[in-house]
């Protein structure tokens, strides 16, 4: 496992997977759901058809994604972590 800089191990006591998830990057502020579907929507344009895979808290950025674009041709949600219900 990597440590928070390249070549140092992850301290013990920083382990745990609550403890982990600091160092997958800085906070650096709300997420803007609509922000991140809109580009995923943008990128899907720009490519063409496909099948778009998300995992977690993606979950939910992917749902808005696939109900905007008919591009997307489906979707595959590994361990969603949002309980979304579409409004639209």
């Amino acid at each position: 496992m990597a440590g928070p800089r390249p070549g140092q191990p992850v301290p013990e006591r920083l382990r745990g997977v609550g403890a982990v998830l600091p160092l997958h990057g800085p906070d650096t502020g709300p997420i803007d759901g609509e922000v991140l579907a809109s580009g995923v929507s943008a990128l899907f344009d720009r490519v063409g058809p496909g099948v778009l895979v998300t995992h977690s808290h993606a979950g939910s950025f992917g749902w808005l994604t696939t109900m905007r674009n008919s591009a997307v041709k489906g979707a595959v949600a590994l361990e969603p972590g949002s309980g979304f219900v579409p409004r639209e």
